[in-house]
């Protein structure tokens, strides 16, 4: 009863339904690394744990270095012109 009823809900309007389908992304992408640590955790002892998550962490520090934060800076021209702009 109570599923149909949320199916009813979601298809009558394209607002609500977007906001599902982001809500649905988000948590399936958070699930992943939630679900994917019970396993690792099993493979690997603390110390390798622990190393892993100091490569994983230079890792990204420098993907952000490497790219200078193009990806906020697109976000913030104005117009198309002045995101190209910016990022020359």
């Amino acid at each position: 009863m109570r599923v149909g009823f949320i199916k009813k809900k979601i298809n009558q309007s394209e607002f609500v339904k977007n906001i599902f389908v982001l809500l649905t992304g988000t948590t399936f992408a958070q699930l992943i690394p939630i679900l994917t640590a019970f396993v690792l955790t099993r493979l690997y002892t603390p110390s390798d744990y622990g190393i892993m998550g100091v490569f994983s962490d230079d890792s990204n520090n420098i993907r952000f270095i490497s790219n200078f934060a193009y990806n906020n800076v697109i976000i913030v021209g104005e117009t198309e012109k002045d995101a190209k702009m910016l990022c020359l």
